[in-house]
């Protein structure tokens, strides 16, 4: 008999470990650095900075000396960039925009 209850009690933790887990995987809270960053978005580092010369990064939050980039900002990013596509070339884009600042 005693088994029985043993067994109950083990199903209920197990299955709020993986409710917990499942929870806990759907909400992204974790912020990323920019390596980290460009892994997940299949982008080079180069290419990053570029964006940053454009103006087209996601928002980056600055903590400890560590660049960081949150998951709503990160989402922001993709979907801007879904509405309002990259130039082909980033290179002579961002040089212009350089320029641009300068002059």
């Amino acid at each position: 008999m005693p088994r029985k209850n043993v067994r109950q009690q083990l199903d209920v933790v197990v299955a709020a470990a993986v409710d917990q887990s499942l929870t806990s995987r759907s909400v992204d809270t974790e912020m990323r650095t920019i390596p980290e960053f460009c892994s997940r978005n299949r982008i080079g580092k180069s290419t990053f900075y570029y964006l940053v010369a454009l103006g087209r990064a996601p928002e980056i939050t600055t903590i400890g000396g560590r660049k960081l980039i949150s998951p709503e900002d990160e989402a922001a990013w993709r979907r801007s960039i879904k509405e309002n596509p990259l130039p082909s070339a980033l290179r002579p884009a961002a040089q212009a925009a350089l320029a641009e600042e300068a002059a």
